[in-house]
This record gives structure tokens, sequence and C-alpha cells, in this order.
């Protein structure tokens, strides 16, 4: 493994944004439009041209570095060990942290603007009908590239080589890379996100085990879905 040279990162984050944006505003369009799909589905269905790649190039990516491709190789590469219990707590704190730090950021913002963002704007559309609970099947699905994907790339790829390259600020470097990324779900999200962006990263680093960010990742976005199915997420 060898230190990356910064303009490598953003070319990579930012053809990953790219990415994003044209999912978001022609390929997710083009989805619902036709398949006469609803806006939730329709990002669903859009979400994993953008999540399987992305958990598939971290797969490639340390290939490319001469790791064959064994469940051991990959954990040591993606520093997937073993949770400690000093895992376990640094993850709980930085969960609440995170959590708490959200829901102030979405209050003054509600202050501000009037409007309470807590997600993307093609996700404040109707909740799922009684009849429509497959749904959370083909998310679970989702849910695994979406946060297992986004970890082994920017986190178990990504982050170690920062470190050689940035050292102890190298959290701080992956989480505006991380921040790029998000910018297509629209500023005013990425702004709640900003908690997440930065200490997700530095707990990664500190503890040298990405599962703390996966842990952290899933337990955020997980029911921050459940919200958006039953209609929570619906500005009031």
């Amino acid at each position: 493994m060898k230190a990356i040279k910064p303009g490598v990162s953003l070319f990579w984050y930012g053809l990953a944004a790219v990415w994003l944006w044209f999912m978001v505003y022609f390929g997710m369009p083009f989805i619902r439009g036709t398949f006469h799909l609803g806006y939730l589905h329709g990002w669903i269905v859009s979400a994993f041209f953008i999540y399987v790649p992305i958990f598939s190039g971290a797969l490639i990516a340390i290939k490319k570095e001469g790791f064959e491709l064994s469940l051991k190789n990959i954990s040591e590469r993606f520093r997937l060990k073993k949770l400690t219990k000093q895992d376990w707590e640094i993850t709980f704190l930085g969960l609440m942290l995170i959590l708490v730090s959200m829901a102030i950021i979405i209050y003054l913002t509600s202050v501000v603007t009037g409007k309470t963002i807590t997600s993307p704007y093609y996700l404040r559309a109707r909740a799922l009908y009684p009849w429509e609970t497959y749904v959370y099947g083909v998310w679970a699905i989702l849910f695994f590239f979406n946060i297992i994907g986004e970890e082994f790339l920017w986190r178990g790829y990504f982050l170690p080589r920062h470190e050689l390259t940035y050292g102890k600020y190298a959290w701080f470097i992956n989480g505006l890379l991380w921040m790029l990324f998000h910018i297509p779900f629209g500023y005013e999200y990425a702004l709640t996100l900003i908690p997440l962006f930065f200490i997700l990263p530095f707990l990664v680093q500190k503890q040298k085990n990405i599962w703390v960010g996966i842990i952290i990742y899933a337990a955020i976005n997980g029911p921050a879905f459940v919200m958006v199915a039953l209609g929570y997420a619906i500005p009031k």
C-alpha cells in the first residue's frame, strides 16, 4: 500500500460525485418515468447503479494493489478487526455525538429557513402503503451495498492511504472528500450530515477499525430510511 497523491483522491471522489449527480438528476428520472415508479421506489432502483459499483470498486482497487480477494486479505486490507470494548464505547459515544450535532443543525436550519430538512428532496414523498412492505426487503440488499460499499472504499481503501499522505489529519481530508461525494444530494441535506462526514472518519482513524464506521453509518442510515418509508421525512 502506497501514499496517495492529493489529485488522485480528488479525481476518484469527484468522479463518484459526478456519477451520483448524473443518477440523481438524470438516471433516476429516466428510471421513474420508464417504469412508472414513485420517488422512493425510483431511488432504490437507481441507487443500485451507484452503490454496487462503489462496492465493486473497493474490491477491484485492492486487487490492483496485489491482494487476492480472500476473506483474510479483505479483512486485513480494510482493517476489519475484532471489536474491542474500547471500540464499542467509542462507537456509541461517537454515534451519540453525531446524532446530537445533526439534530442541532437541523433545528438551527429550520429556524433560519423555515424548512426542516431530514432527507434529500426526492425522498420527501408519500409513505409506503401497507401492501408495499416488499420494498423493505429490496432495500435491505441495497443497504448492504450502500453501507459496506462506502465504508470499504472511503474508509477501507482510501483512509489508510490518506494516513500515509496526510498523517494525523487524514480523517479531515477524508471527511472533506466524503462531503464532496454527497453534494449531489443537495447542499441543504449535506449540511445536516457535516458531523457524520468528519466524526466518523476521525473515529475510524483513531481506532484503526472500519467496523466503527460501518456500525455508526448503518445506525444512522437505517433508521433514516425507515423514517422516509413511513412518511416522517416529508417537510411539515
